[in-house]
């Protein structure tokens, strides 16, 4: 029987890609209105670098945070062929240390683009890109080809890139639409002309993009439902894969010790 083993362990975090070279001295933050002691400490080598998922931590994983080129255009036309600077991911485009301190209007279309170097390509792994998320709707290219669309400016969302991938220097472009508050989408308190209670808009990304490599078959999500009264976790195991006849198994631990085990069905 194919078998999945599901185990709490600690790995060195390591991904076969290697991130794009970039001019860290290009970038500046805009002006600040209200700094902080910590706003000096920002740059392009320190854009929230930490393992950003606290389940399923995986050791073949690379940050793409950083500087991206950008371009806004109308959103009726199609990617520009020259970008019009960088932005510093994630972000968001009005804010300060994005770099850039602009705006998106309603009727106008946000770019992002950069290159991604792919030192091997492994048929046995998938390769999946992550957003924590994307103020308002994204639609992601790779190489050029349209891999998948999200909607919604405070959800996390994954698009598996495998298909459009080749070894050698890749082309990441994301490409976001954001009417703000003239639009029927959830924006909070954002509104194109804040004053008194009303915030500036958040447009973009804003959390971060990463990528991670995972075998063909996998776990994609955990449900944790703790019953203290007698003890028990409960753990139901959502698995990507092709085919039936996998089992999962799940090992607690108190320290070093284990403390309990199950098996079961994905």
């Amino acid at each position: 029987m194919k078998q999945l083993l599901f185990i709490v362990i600690c790995l060195p975090l390591f991904v076969d890609a290697q991130p794009a070279a970039v001019d860290t001295h290009a970038w500046q933050p805009a002006s600040l209105t209200l700094p902080t002691r910590w706003s000096k400490s920002v740059s392009p080598s320190n854009a929230l670098p930490e393992y950003p998922r606290p389940q399923l931590v995986r050791g073949e994983w690379q940050n793409l945070n950083g500087l991206w080129d950008y371009s806004i255009t109308d959103s009726a036309s199609a990617e520009p062929k020259s970008y019009a600077g960088q932005i510093l991911v994630p972000y968001p485009l009005e804010s300060a240390l994005s770099g850039v301190k602009g705006a998106l209007r309603p009727e106008q279309r946000l770019w992002y683009r950069r290159d991604l170097a792919i030192g091997s390509l492994r048929k046995e792994r998938r390769y999946l890109l992550h957003f924590g998320a994307v103020d308002y709707q994204a639609t992601v290219y790779v190489n050029g080809k349209a891999m998948g669309q999200h909607t919604g400016g405070y959800q996390e969302f994954t698009i598996d890139i495998s298909g459009a991938l080749h070894k050698g220097t890749n082309r990441l472009t994301v490409a976001v639409l954001d009417p703000t508050d003239k639009g029927n989408n959830p924006h909070g308190k954002q509104t194109l002309d804040p004053k008194g209670i009303w915030y500036t808009p958040s447009s973009g990304i804003w959390q971060t993009v990463w990528l991670e490599t995972v075998p063909t078959v996998y776990i994609e999500g955990l449900e944790l439902t703790p019953d203290v009264d007698n003890g028990v976790l409960k753990v139901k195991a959502n698995v990507k894969a092709a085919g039936k006849g996998y089992t999962v198994e799940a090992v607690a631990f108190s320290g070093s010790a284990m403390t309990g085990s199950v098996k079961g069905a994905p």
